[in-house]
């Protein structure tokens, strides 16, 4: 490849908010001698969309075949400068092959064309990798936000239904201590519930952007690895 290697590259919310229904306060009708108010009720919540198992558009297997071979291939220091700067510096920064090109000459001056140009690869590859697995890490955690919100209003649901059998009861009375407790529960798990709605926007913003980056780079991939025709990765051994 030309010392240009161009690479004309353009790389390329899901808001979800738990629904919460207020302090709605039902009246029900006490028993004699029972206390009167208006019990607490749990938030009718629906759940907000699953974060499904994603699939990006494109996946170039030969060029992820070909990123694999030349971290195997490439030598320990090239590759300890390469996981790093993939996984601390590439992630903050926009997904652009000719600043990243830019970055690996002057890292390695003295070397070839070809073997710049397969570091470079070697770093969106590894960059992929990083950013990939942040993603699935990222879904994970949201699904299991979502199980412990679900959880939390089944919890709430049993509370107010209890509270209403109780009221209703002529046998049992509830007393103005286990309604002050019920209501403090409630409130609790209510506030839970929002906290882990603003948790969970910010966290679902996050993932789509993740997921968009993992996208561009498998696409930078793609098209550079068909323009590497003749780079074997057993280019990398010979770096100083």
């Amino acid at each position: 490849m030309s010392p240009q290697r161009p690479l004309n590259i353009l790389p390329s919310l899901l808001c979800a908010t738990l629904s919460l229904a207020g302090a709605a306060f039902a009246q029900s009708p006490a028993p004699q001698n029972a206390p009167s108010r208006q019990p607490a009720s749990p938030p009718n919540a629906q759940r907000d969309p699953k974060i499904e198992e994603w699939k990006p558009s494109t996946l170039p297997a030969d060029a992820l075949a070909f990123g694999a071979a030349l971290e195997e291939s490439a030598p320990p220091k090239v590759k300890k400068w390469s996981e790093s700067y993939a996984k601390k510096t590439m992630p903050k920064q926009s997904i652009d092959p000719r600043a990243t090109m830019t970055v690996v000459d002057q890292q390695f001056p003295r070397d070839s064309d070809e073997a710049r140009d397969a570091v470079t690869f070697l770093l969106f590859y590894l960059a992929y990798k990083e950013e990939d697995n942040g993603q699935r890490q990222l879904a994970a955690r949201i699904r299991r936000m979502d199980d412990e919100a679900y959880d939390i209003t089944r919890r709430m649901e049993i509370i107010r239904g209890n509270e209403q059998n109780l009221l209703a009861s002529t046998r049992r009375t509830i007393s103005q201590q286990e309604m002050i407790r019920n209501d403090d529960e409630m409130q609790q798990l209510d506030q839970r519930l929002r906290s882990m709605s603003e948790d969970r926007k910010v966290k679902v913003a996050q993932l789509e952007t993740l997921r968009k980056r993992v996208d561009a780079y498998l696409k930078v991939m793609g098209v550079t690895h068909s323009r590497m025709t003749g780079i074997a990765p057993t280019v990398l051994r010979s770096m100083q």
